[in-house]
């Protein structure tokens, strides 16, 4: 009986010992599942909060463009504005039509021709 018993005792080891090393190998890959899958959730975190703000740069960016271009904008038709009212100031000069100070309105477009007033208001 003592020769039956080892045996026993000797399967029941064996099979504890591949129990418990199965289990230590299941828990150890479930543990590296677990990390892997964790980094994986705040790498992909990281990445899309860095791309929000990566986002709002290029917006910004494209933002100034834009005003800056629009100032520019603005600056070239105030100055054609200014060579096209010089210019018309000019050929009023040279046909002896002078823009009269006094008017009430800007509605009003009253020129001189040689003491003479002209009104041209749309009334």
């Amino acid at each position: 009986m003592s020769d039956q018993s080892t045996k026993e005792s000797l399967v029941d080891k064996i099979t504890n010992t591949a129990t418990n090393q199965g289990v230590i190998i299941g828990v150890t890959i479930g543990a590296v599942a677990f990390v892997v899958i964790v980094i994986i959730i705040i790498i992909y975190c990281c990445c899309r909060k860095a791309e929000r703000s990566c986002l709002k740069r290029s917006v910004r960016r494209m933002d100034t463009k834009f005003n800056k271009r629009k100032r520019e904008l603005e600056t070239q038709q105030q100055k054609r504005r200014e060579e096209l009212n010089q210019r018309h100031n000019e050929i009023r000069n040279k046909y002896g039509l002078a823009t009269n100070t006094t008017a009430q309105s800007p509605k009003e477009n009253i020129y001189t021709v040689e003491n003479e007033q002209i009104d041209l208001s749309l009334r």
